[in-house]
């Protein structure tokens, strides 16, 4: 958005907010001469769910709406109101920006609307007039013949024309220099699915799951068993599954690779030379003997089996520049990688290679976590240069993804290209590594964008398949996704909704079209449960008001809730922001990482078995490192991903400034940050405001089948292998998750590994009694308890079985079921009066008893559960946005501003 008005009020020649304005979520420049404003979709909706866009409407002449790369079932709430508003003005002009393979899904949203097609800018400079489009196009196997610095690789570009048979040579390089590494999820994948092709008698365990998924990985054809060490070419051929080594062999399979007491595939084949399978492994080798094409593909395949293909080989990229530098004239560098961290890791790599101390290299940082102060002050960007001296520069612009494109000073002047082909990938890190949807790899239009971006060269680290349409490539063998409606979703949708007599359902299914009803109604479900939406109106509470204006997920938008109630805002703050940002740490890709990484985790969580506390921990050491300017060794040492910490603190300043526009925290005289945090040491509170606003997410512990179950058993989980929380250790049952991780993968066995929850913390069993499900709107007055059983010995003895949300049984005696009801009550009632109005809530005298009262219990049974209880050093220093860009990892006036 900034990047876009900035581009345009400099086309004008005028400042931004001039005649061009923009409008985020807090920061806004928007005045009555604006005749173009920009603004985020989360801006749109929800300007347009508390009526501030209505004033607009009227004047609106044109809407344009960028839909590009965005599939019509994630954008539907969006267009639904689009539509509204067009709707009260004929006179709107309303144009959708897609690309032409998103073409069909938007026609028919918007039937017999006219289609405009606009052609890709192919390359004008001429630079290589016997060249398609005058410009030198260098494909990975080209890249690796003249470019590639590797070891292996040199080593195998000069044995490679001489050896008789190529495929021992690789073979021996797989042995000597590894197989490219892979985390324990991959591995526990491919035994499962490799055990199951030698369980079973037919060929369809390859033909139907295991050969479509090595289609998409053929880096993975060689992989040996963790235990057995069979490959799957060696079992086809023990089980003289023809067809199948024929597809495999056209993979890349080696049949050379080296099994247990020295096996090659070629033994395990019955009557040897006299077995179809064995004849073709034995004349494998032949294709590659005089075919110089096919002794390319076969570097290229040795290059992706040493190095996974999915993961960005800095290496690389650093030679492929620091060729540029050398051979080619001066002039601008784009360098595409898929995610921040990634550009950020290149910045350091490039800074520390041989062109440190080149003076004629300029660097620009390209990524979405560049500050809104970076980019008004230029610090992103190249200084405007003369012609003359643009010539005698290299300008190298690290950009993170297709869709930031816009803040690249100049696309028509971009004279060498580096494409990844890579993309940051949505569907998660269970196996790191591997791709089994796509949702990795750049799409081959994002591809073709960027070859033609290049004036002169272009080096692209994939083949030329990758060009071409995927549509030709077999479907993956992967469960369907449903198509799950958020609930910050449905919510938001509720409150643009203008007619309650409508049936609920039928309101927010014309509205969300191409929703599941189900999904729709599962939705709902939750923020009923979390009291954000009240019944049978189905309309939003106060605190579904508040909870849509924070603009996060839900669950942490609670949390945070609650951590101001409780007086404990900061911890729960960083570990919302953390938790915002992702992942800390970088995903390990063998069994040494996992394990340096685990101890790392083990250190950190002090006996809390909470991974929210690893987050907690990590930033408060972290930001003293900051301080004291030691940072770069602790990133280094604790295996973390470069920049994701300034993230962390960047959202933490972002998140306290929403705070402060919903006034919530004050600043100057009346300042209330010192109130908020006076429970900001106290463990066992933080992890009630953590219960509270992630309830319903809870499992409990099988430790016989050493699993986590929820909904009385009917589905199990297991933490993730990196978390804390593992169920051997862990001192009660309880376990409240933010996300689950599976594998996706559509295959009928039996010992399929099961799903995975990250982010997990033990709670007590008094912390379930007293803080999960407390809040529901239509259950303040018994504190959502259902009275089951009791057993009276008269008067206040005896015990009492009741039942929490409908869902968890307890047995207490009745003097403490009495406690539990009443504490369960009015914490309810208070959560409520607080949503309503904040501030003289936690102002209130019997807030803060109430508060204590049950931080007092839990902390008696933290301690009675030798649960650490208490945050050391909760108040970090930095209060400062710091730079993502150029100067990401620079200590710049960070403790001058007040939170």
């Amino acid at each position: 958005v900034l990047a876009t008005a900035g581009r345009i009020s400099e086309e004008r020649n005028e400042p931004v907010g001039s005649t061009v304005g923009y409008k985020l979520t807090i920061n806004t420049q928007v005045g009555e001469m604006n005749n173009i404003v920009f603004c985020t979709f989360q801006t749109l909706v929800l300007s347009l769910a508390i009526k501030t866009f209505d004033k607009i409407v009227p004047v609106l002449t044109h809407l344009i709406v960028d839909c590009s790369e965005q599939h019509p079932n994630e954008m539907c709430l969006v267009l639904s109101l689009v539509k509204g508003i067009m709707a009260q003005n004929d006179a709107i002009r309303l144009f959708l920006l897609c690309t032409y393979e998103e073409l069909q899904p938007w026609t028919e949203c918007f039937k017999d609307a006219p289609v405009i097609r606009l052609p890709y800018n192919e390359p004008t400079e001429n630079y290589q007039p016997n060249m398609p489009f005058g410009a030198e196009y260098y494909h990975l196997d080209k890249i690796l013949e003249t470019i590639c610095r590797h070891e292996a690789i040199q080593s195998m570009r000069e044995n490679l024309p001489t050896v008789d048979n190529a495929l021992k040579l690789t073979a021996d390089l797989q042995l000597a220099y590894g197989h490219g590494a892979l985390n324990q999820n991959v591995r526990e994948l491919m035994d499962m699915l490799l055990k199951h092709c030698w369980d079973t008698k037919e060929a369809t365990s390859f033909t139907a799951v295991l050969l479509p998924i090595l289609q998409h990985n053929r880096h993975m054809v060689d992989y040996q068993h963790s235990t057995t060490r069979l490959t799957a070419l060696m079992i086809a051929g023990a089980k003289g599954f023809v067809d199948v080594v024929r597809s495999l062999l056209a993979l890349g399979a080696n049949p050379y690779i080296v099994g247990r007491k020295s096996l090659q595939a070629m033994d395990w084949c019955s009557e040897c030379s006299a077995n179809p399978c064995w004849q073709l492994m034995d004349t494998a080798h032949q294709v590659y003997t005089n075919d110089a094409t096919a002794r390319g593909s076969l570097l290229c395949q040795t290059y992706h089996k040493l190095y996974n293909p999915y993961v960005v080989d800095q290496a690389l990229v650093v030679d492929i520049v620091v060729h540029i530098c050398k051979r080619y004239a001066p002039s601008t560098i784009l360098v595409v990688l898929p995610q921040y961290s990634d550009v950020l890791e290149c910045f350091e790599q490039l800074r520390g290679s041989e062109l440190e101390r080149r003076i004629d290299i300029h660097y620009t940082v390209c990524h979405s976590l560049i500050t809104e102060e970076e980019f008004k002050e230029k610090t992103v960007y190249p200084q405007t240069l003369e012609p003359k001296v643009e010539r005698q520069k290299y300008s190298v612009i690290l950009l993170a993804g297709a869709s930031l494109l816009e803040l690249v000073p100049s696309l028509k002047h971009i004279h060498y290209v580096v494409d990844t082909g890579l993309k940051m990938h949505h569907a998660g890190d269970y196996a790191k590594g591997i791709c089994l949807d796509r949702s990795c790899l750049a799409t081959a239009r994002t591809c073709r964008l960027f070859m033609w971006l290049a004036q002169r060269v272009c080096f692209m680290l994939y083949g030329k398949d990758r060009l071409s349409s995927e549509s030709s490539s077999k479907p993956l063998p992967i469960k369907a996704v449903p198509n799950i409606t958020p609930p910050e979703t449905i919510l938001t949708a509720l409150l643009c909704r203008k007619n309650t007599s409508a049936p609920t359902m039928e309101y927010l299914c014309s509205t969300l079209f191409g929703k599941c009803p189900t999904s729709v109604g599962a939705s709902l479900q939750l923020l009923h449960r979390i009291g954000a939406i009240e019944r049978p109106l189905t309309v939003p509470t106060s605190l579904g008001l508040l909870l849509s204006h924070l603009g996060f997920s839900v669950h942490l938008g609670k949390a945070l809730l609650y951590s101001i109630l409780f007086r404990c805002v900061d911890p729960v703050l960083t570990i919302i922001a953390a938790l915002k940002v992702g992942n800390p740490f970088i995903e390990p890709l063998d069994e040494q990482g996992e394990k340096e990484i685990e101890q790392i985790k083990q250190s950190l969580h002090g006996r809390t078995y909470s991974d929210c506390m690893v987050l907690l921990r990590l930033y408060q050491q972290w930001s003293q490192c900051k301080i004291s300017q030691t940072d770069d060794s602790m990133v280094k040492n604790y295996w973390l991903k470069a920049g994701t910490m300034e993230a962390i603190s960047n959202a933490r300043v972002e998140l306290m400034s929403m705070l402060r526009v919903l006034g919530i925290v004050k600043c100057g005289r009346s300042n209330n940050t010192e109130a908020l945090n006076v429970n900001s040491t106290k463990w066992a509170l933080v992890k009630c405001c953590l219960a509270a606003g992630f309830y319903p997410q809870l499992a409990i512990a099988d430790y016989e089948k050493q699993l986590l179950t929820t909904n009385c058993g009917s589905e199990v989980f297991k933490p993730h292998r990196l978390s804390v929380a593992q169920v051997d250790s862990l001192p009660t049952q309880w376990v409240i998750y933010t996300r689950k991780l599976e594998h996706m993968l559509k295959v009928q066995v039996e010992t399929c590994p099961p799903v995975q929850l990250l982010e997990n913390t033990v709670i007590t069993d008094w912390t379930v009694l007293l803080m999960c499900g407390v809040d529901k709107f239509d259950t303040l007055d018994n504190g959502n308890m259902q009275l089951r059983e009791r057993n009276t010995g008269g008067g206040d003895t005896g015990t009492v079985e009741f039942i929490i949300d409908r869902k968890y049984t307890f047995q207490l005696p009745f003097e403490y079921y009495r406690a539990v009801a009443f504490i369960r009550r009015r914490l309810g009632q208070v959560f409520e009066d607080f949503s309503r109005n904040l501030l003289k809530t936690v102002n209130r005298k019997e807030t803060d008893v109430l508060v204590n009262y049950i931080g007092d219990i839990l902390h008696q049974e933290d301690v009675s559960s030798m649960i650490a209880c208490t945050i050391n050093d909760t108040r970090p220093k930095l209060k400062n946005l710091l730079p993502m860009g150029a100067g990401w990892n620079c200590t710049l006036d960070m403790l001058d501003r007040p939170m």
